[in-house]
């Protein structure tokens, strides 16, 4: 009888292998046909789970350091660490690309920006979320909106939960404060010697018909195209077609008549403490209120009456940090302004976005880029009503309508419009924009160099119908 021959080790080791591989391949067509077969609802299902799973690790890992994902404020003092700059660098990369994702695809006729977006939001805008979500109108219906989060941030969330519901308590009072901001000395030089003087005494024009001259009307009417070409739509809310009437917003005139002896356009920063990549700490000039002075500066010298409103919403009385309840703080001193200067017609809040940097080239000189931001009021559920906005047709046409006159006036200035779920304060008044002015890594004078050409932007917009 003839004895069978045994397997060595390293043929062993291949078999299993091959065996391992071959579960593997079958597992992977089982689940392609399971997936293949199931309705949209499971599918939708498993992608939703599979989105949450991906979310709740990395606010596990890099919550602390990636405000992507910062629904509680952290102060920047622990040092960068390899590990935490590799989960930075992922999930930026990879989970915003889902998180702000462009819902529509885009067809043959899209526009090539040839602009890498960088998705990693300002954190006020994850924040701002937690904090629009539990200021309700009623506290009796509390328990039927209860977020879920991370269970390492779930205590200081029932803390600021009982912050905001109970108005009684830690209330915060901010005194706003009007007026300017010195510019420092390096950066007036350098604006006065590069100041295009055509630029602040260029002919308004019509801006209806400056649209109908510089795009195709029929492809702007088209709601997938606009949607596509245009806007960047977050996952957290939903474009849809009643909303986005091209012809509706493409029609309405969003001029006003200067008059320099009231109050006309408001400038304020919800996220005022916000510096730029070479910002000196403590030099106010150096953030985003100095350039929101400089813009303040130029719409002056174009006829406009501005107030600015420099207080620090996303800071304590005492210097700490009160970023996750700007939006909050900032509500009622805006609505003060605006009950002692009801002239206001415009309001503009200023930001700076995170991410890479955005830059362009405009006249010449390194130009930060901006991006127009709106609150919809509206989660992929439907409508937020207690987050209503009676104004929100008007916020889009002013946003809509200004980026199509800035990306032909200044090509490369503006990117596409950021679409989100909440309200973001954009509810006072007909005109409001909410800018992204670059991001962390520009640098001041990127920043200032922007506001000439968006001065003459809104200029155009406001000046003539």
């Amino acid at each position: 009888m003839q004895r069978r021959k045994r397997l060595t080790r390293k043929e062993i080791a291949i078999y299993r292998g091959i065996f391992i591989l071959v579960i593997v391949v079958a597992s992977v067509i089982i689940v392609k046909g399971v997936v293949a077969l199931a309705s949209d609802g499971v599918k939708n299902g498993m992608k939703k789970i599979g989105v949450s799973m991906v979310q709740s690790f990395y606010l596990s890992v890099s919550a602390s350091e990636n405000h992507m994902f910062s629904y509680v404020a952290k102060e920047e003092t622990s040092k960068d660490t390899l590990f935490a700059s590799m989960a930075e660098s992922f999930s930026i990369n990879h989970y915003a690309m889902h998180q702000g994702k462009i819902i529509l695809e885009d067809d043959e006729d899209t526009e090539n920006e040839n602009y890498e977006y960088e998705f990693a939001e300002d954190s006020a805008l994850i924040a701002q979320g937690l904090n629009q979500e539990l200021a309700l109108e009623d506290e009796e219906v509390e328990s039927e909106h209860k977020i879920v989060i991370d269970s390492e941030l779930s205590e200081l969330a029932e803390q600021e939960n009982r912050s905001i519901l109970n108005q009684t308590e830690d209330t915060l009072v901010v005194e706003y404060l009007p007026g300017n901001v010195e510019m420092l000395p390096e950066y007036k030089k350098a604006l006065e010697a590069a100041k295009n003087g055509e630029t602040l005494h260029s002919e308004a024009i019509s801006v209806g018909n400056f649209i109908k001259s510089q795009y195709d009307m029929n492809k702007l009417m088209d709601y997938k195209y606009l949607v596509s070409n245009y806007y960047v739509v977050d996952e957290s809310t939903e474009a849809t077609k009643e909303v986005f009437d091209a012809k509706k917003l493409l029609t309405m005139n969003m001029s006003i008549k200067k008059n320099r002896d009231v109050p006309q356009i408001l400038i304020y920063h919800t996220h005022a403490s916000e510096t730029y990549i070479d910002s000196k700490q403590g030099v106010e000039a150096d953030t985003v209120v100095g350039a929101g002075t400089y813009l303040a500066e130029l719409l002056t010298e174009m006829g406009y009456n501005v107030y600015h409103d420099t207080t620090a919403y996303d800071r304590k009385p005492d210097g700490t940090g009160n970023r996750n309840h700007a939006y909050t703080t900032a509500l009622p001193g805006i609505q003060k302004i605006l009950e002692e200067n009801p002239s206001i017609e415009v309001i503009i809040d200023l930001h700076r976005d995170s991410g890479k940097k955005r830059v362009t080239t405009i006249n010449g000189k390194d130009t930060a880029q901006i991006m127009l931001f709106n609150g919809l009021s509206r989660n992929q559920s439907g409508a937020i009503d207690r987050l209503e906005n009676p104004y929100q047709q008007e916020n889009l046409a002013f946003s809509l309508q200004t980026a199509l006159v800035g990306r032909k006036l200044y090509p490369g200035l503006v990117v596409r419009n950021y679409l989100k779920n909440y309200r973001y304060n954009m509810h006072l008044r007909e005109r409001s924009l909410l800018i992204e002015l670059g991001t962390a890594n520009n640098t001041v004078m990127e920043a200032y160099n922007a506001m000439e050409p968006l001065a003459n932007i809104l200029n155009q917009m406001l000046s003539n119908p």
